[in-house]
């Protein structure tokens, strides 16, 4: 296999022009330099290129592309100088500009070139627990080398139908976390008949690399599924981009390689205009020249399913979206055509590979047994006319707090501690009343023995907080329901005199 590795040189000075034009505070948080831009640039364009990092790497030691065949030099340094253009702040800055070519001065004498040699597939390490730790590259190699095995085999056949299957280009994940993989998604698409136009949609594959805790030997996942396609015109989710799978006949750039696989661009609505993610007039997309062979995105968008079938040594086809609204062909497979669609894929796989044994079925099986038991029933006493005026005599032995013409008498000191109740100056809400009126209140803490009550009509109102359970009642409340015979029936704030506010304030202090 060819690898394509960044001499260990090239580090400071793309360092630099990453760095320029940018402040000694914001310079100071660049300390890598991105590839983002520049691999999804080849995934548009090179999809035989794997990429297996999303920042540069540095030195033979840490090769950043990978490819089975030499790809040829003049569009690799097409592709570099894409790249380095892209790193400055402001390319169209002259000093920038200048910075740029110096830099291509600079590294002129030391460009790399492809090397063949072996790759490890399968190289690890071992965490302190007997964790399987794959290399980087790993999580990309192996997926990808597995999926040119599964395409180049037998087609997937069922009920009469065949299916072959192509890859689809890849973007590395986040270094370190096992993410990224291969895919493959079968062609041409499958077409139904739903309403004025047709809909189309295609099988997948993915493959990707996983480990399990505690086993030294890495795992290789597959998951099947289906991708839908957009018929018509394209509704732009808002802020995120639309992957557009295009398959031509030839290169989208001079002097490039054709491949059978499927490269991805991406179409993104942005200001009020839709245009190729990396392309535009200074774009990446249109430095290499590959937007004379893709279409216009304004036809693009408005007939999607154009050029599905093949025109003008193009085959390309629009990926749907949960945000785009509902499609006619539903998501997911059947179980059982899941298990074909592995079993037929694991053909290639072996005997490399192996199944993981099925899962037993476990001795515990069943529903959870009722561990719930209902509560015995509790009788309701009935209170008779005599037991309430008993309460209500014992009440008024309580010595009451009343007005009188010097003011309002001292009220009883609160048991709660001050600090919890100046511990906030903003009120708090709490229900006050029967959950059947379902009434709100604003409460706030107690103050020299007092609780002030604001109702929902906005009018505030003070109390003595002697009696919790009268407090915890709305002046609604009838007696029956509340079972306090302090509380008279069917009396309003609003509508309550002076005078009666000042006998519920007593009869709230003798309840107790």
């Amino acid at each position: 296999m060819y690898t394509f590795a960044l001499p260990a040189e090239w580090k400071q000075p793309l360092l630099e022009l990453r760095r320029a034009g940018l402040t000694e505070r914001e310079a100071a948080w660049h300390r890598t330099v991105p590839t983002q831009a520049v691999n999804q640039l080849m995934r548009a364009t090179a999809p035989d290129i794997v990429t297996v990092d999303g920042t540069a790497t540095f030195g033979s030691q840490s090769p950043w592309l990978y490819c089975e065949q030499e790809y040829p030099m003049s569009v690799m340094n097409t592709y570099i100088a894409a790249w380095l253009r892209n790193l400055g702040k402001n390319p169209d800055d002259p000093a920038i500009g200048a910075r740029l070519m110096d830099t291509f001065r600079d590294l002129g004498p030391t460009l790399p070139h492809w090397q063949l040699g072996m790759v490890d597939l399968l190289e690890q390490d071992l965490s302190p627990g007997g964790t399987a730790q794959p290399a980087n590259h790993v999580y990309r190699l192996l997926p990808e080398v597995m999926a040119g095995r599964i395409e180049r085999q037998e087609p997937y056949e069922h009920n009469g139908e065949r299916l072959m299957f192509r890859r689809v280009a890849q973007l590395p994940g986040a270094r370190g976390i096992g993410s990224g993989g291969a895919e493959l998604m079968s062609w041409p698409p499958r077409k139904i008949e739903s309403g004025k136009a047709p809909s189309y949609y295609a099988a997948r594959i993915t493959i990707t690399v996983r480990t399990s805790p505690f086993s030294p030997v890495p795992r290789v996942h597959l998951a099947t599924g289906i991708r839908r396609f957009v018929t018509g015109k394209v509704w732009m989710p808002y802020q995120k981009g639309v992957s557009v799978y295009l398959l031509p006949d030839t290169s989208l750039v001079p002097d490039g390689l054709s491949s059978p696989a499927f490269s991805v661009a991406t179409i993104r609505w942005r200001n009020g205009t839709t245009d190729w993610s990396l392309g535009g007039v200074q774009g990446m997309l249109g430095y290499v020249t590959a937007l004379d062979a893709l279409p216009s995105v304004d036809r693009l968008v408005k007939e999607a399913d154009h050029w599905i079938g093949g025109r003008d040594g193009l085959t390309l086809a629009v990926g749907h979206q949960a945000a785009m609204g509902a499609h006619p062909v539903g998501t997911g497979l059947m179980p059982s055509e899941r298990r074909r669609l592995t079993e037929w894929a694991e053909q290639a796989l072996a005997p490399e590979l192996v199944p993981v044994p099925l899962l037993a079925r476990s001795r515990y099986a069943g529903p959870p047994k009722r561990q719930l038991q209902p509560l015995p029933s509790v009788p309701k006493e009935e209170k008779k006319p005599g037991d309430l005026a008993a309460a209500s005599e014992s009440g008024n032995s309580v010595s009451p707090t009343t007005r009188s013409s010097a003011g309002p008498a001292s009220p009883k000191p609160s048991t709660e501690p001050r600090s919890s109740a100046w511990s906030s100056t903003r009120p708090t809400t709490s229900a006050i009343g029967c959950s059947r009126l379902r009434k709100r209140a604003l409460a706030w803490p107690a103050i020299d023995g007092r609780r002030r009550v604001m109702s929902g009509g906005g009018t505030l109102r003070s109390f003595p907080s002697s009696c919790a359970h009268c407090h915890s009642v709305t002046w609604a409340h009838r007696s029956a329901e509340s079972g306090c015979p302090a509380v008279e029936r069917n009396t309003s704030r609003r509508s309550t005199s002076v005078a009666a506010r000042s006998r519920l304030r007593w009869r709230r202090i003798a309840c107790r």
